[in-house]
């Protein structure tokens, strides 16, 4: 885990909220990635998905992650990506990981 400021680290709420941004935040940009190492432009990958390449884009700058589970597997195997399982680690030992990193 990054260095976090301390105010963040002993504030359950901010914590939280925190880590779900940069995860969604990190899974976008795992999206956009994957459709540029493809070297698809946001037309083509559209045209695969049926949609248009505006909604491409707005969903790799969509920070709020409204993007659904079903479109994100659609988006990596139209980039000829396999979506493997999440990696999820419990509460207490994130908070203590992050406790072990901040200021």
């Amino acid at each position: 885990m990054r260095h976090l400021p301390s105010d963040i680290v002993h504030d359950d709420q901010a914590l939280r909220e925190f880590l779900k941004t940069d995860w969604i935040l990190q899974t976008l940009l795992l999206l956009e990635t994957a459709r540029k190492n493809c070297q698809y432009s946001p037309q083509e990958l559209a045209d695969r998905l049926g949609t248009t390449p505006a909604v491409i884009l707005r969903t790799e700058h969509d920070s709020t992650g409204q993007i659904s589970v079903r479109r994100y597997a659609e988006w990596l195997l139209a980039c000829n990506i396999v979506p493997q399982p999440l990696v999820v680690d419990p509460w207490l030992d994130v908070k203590a990981d992050a406790i072990r990193h901040s200021s």
